[in-house]
């Protein structure tokens, strides 16, 4: 799923830079298996939230430059019917599959 593989990305991102070890940008970009263009694309769209991302020739390294820095989280959880009604907020993904498997079993069923 493109949108987890996303995620997954900034977080490596964010890890590499606070620990100042992502290397040239070109061995950054290889360590997430992404063209430098790509990571440029990351890290300006990072910089959109006001953190402010600098490279040190000395260091070999980005780095957090204002004292912000990105935080990453993502939970996935599977939730029943009835955990499902006591949530606020969020999304719920509903796979079509189950749907078509249900329907497909009711209508075995009927015959």
């Amino acid at each position: 799923m493109n949108f987890i593989k996303n995620i997954e990305r900034l977080g490596k991102i964010d890890k590499l830079i606070r620990i100042k070890r992502t290397g040239t940008p070109d061995e950054f970009a290889e360590k997430l298996g992404i063209g430098r263009r790509q990571l440029y694309n990351y890290l300006d769209e990072i910089k959109t939230y006001g953190i402010e991302i600098k490279y040190s020739r000395n260091m070999r390294s980005f780095f957090y430059s204002n004292h912000k820095r990105l935080h990453v989280r993502f939970d996935l959880e599977v939730l029943d019917e009835r955990q499902i009604r006591g949530k606020e907020g969020g999304f719920v993904f509903v796979s079509p599959r189950p749907a078509y498997f249900q329907a497909a079993r009711q209508l075995n069923r009927d015959f």
